[in-house]
């Protein structure tokens, strides 16, 4: 590829990754432990998909905001004085969230007023913290993993229907080992966060990936320039249902043209 000359000494490929860059034909699923080079190989796919196709548009999504920021900073060292992208298209690293931000603010305006992931966990802490109950079995960090991987970010199993019901959300935790013994708490604590939320007229990070993924339901993203669409994702074992089938949703929207 022409971007070798500008690899950083650290990211280096095995032979069986450099062999992998130029196979384009179907969805390939990588494997291996940490630091086995995993996020450098689809940065360098990402790079090599849109040197080999610069009429297309390469979406490389991570799992989390930093990792998006690093990756974009390897990509300008990467490219050097040629750049492989610019502003409308190319090359785009985003955190999923990240995109979604871009996203909404592309088609609903900046109407909305976003939540960060601690001040979410600081109004569980408040919730949790007011039975004593609640306080000996929950703690406001794992309790928002919950709400956004399982409550929030999953599917009622075989549909495309969000949960919205007692009987929703057993039948997720159902699919994925067995309902907990205390989903009557649960769901209280999660009603009474969920309330709190829209009194503060406020949303949360899964609401992003929520309203996001509704909206594509019913309008699709324009291409720019009519480019077709490449994705490559970081991590996806650590995506919510509701994140990577978002990310499917855009693709096929993108495809449509």
């Amino acid at each position: 590829v022409s971007f070798e000359a500008s690899i950083d000494r650290y990211l280096r490929l095995s032979d069986e990754q450099e062999d992998l860059l130029h196979k384009f034909s179907r969805a390939y699923l990588v494997q291996g432990s940490a630091g086995t080079g995993k996020t450098t190989l689809a940065l360098f796919y990402a790079l090599n998909v849109y040197e080999r196709n610069p009429d297309d548009l390469v979406f490389l999504f991570t799992y989390h905001d930093e990792l998006a920021c690093v990756c974009r900073s390897y990509k300008v060292n990467l490219v050097g004085s040629e750049p492989l992208a610019d502003e409308s298209g190319g090359v785009q690293v985003f955190s999923y969230l990240e995109f979604c931000r871009q996203y909404l603010r592309s088609n609903l305006g900046e109407g909305r007023q976003w939540l960060t992931r601690q001040s979410s966990i600081s109004i569980l802490n408040k919730i949790i913290s007011a039975k004593s109950r609640w306080a000996r079995s929950y703690d406001a960090e794992g309790f928002y993993s919950l709400i956004y991987s399982f409550l929030k970010g999953r599917f009622v199993p075989g549909t495309d229907r969000l949960p919205v019901d007692k009987e929703d959300y057993s039948r997720i935790f159902k699919d994925y080992g067995s309902v907990p013994g205390d989903l009557e708490d649960i769901l209280e604590v999660f009603s009474n966060y969920d309330k709190t939320l829209k009194g503060l007229k406020r949303y949360d990070e899964a609401d992003l990936i929520r309203l996001s993924y509704t909206n594509q339901k019913q309008r699709s993203l324009p291409l720019v320039n009519q480019r077709a669409p490449w994705i490559v994702i970081d991590e996806i074992q650590d995506f919510t249902e509701l994140e990577w089938k978002s990310i499917m949703l855009f693709w096929e929207n993108q495809c449509r043209y």
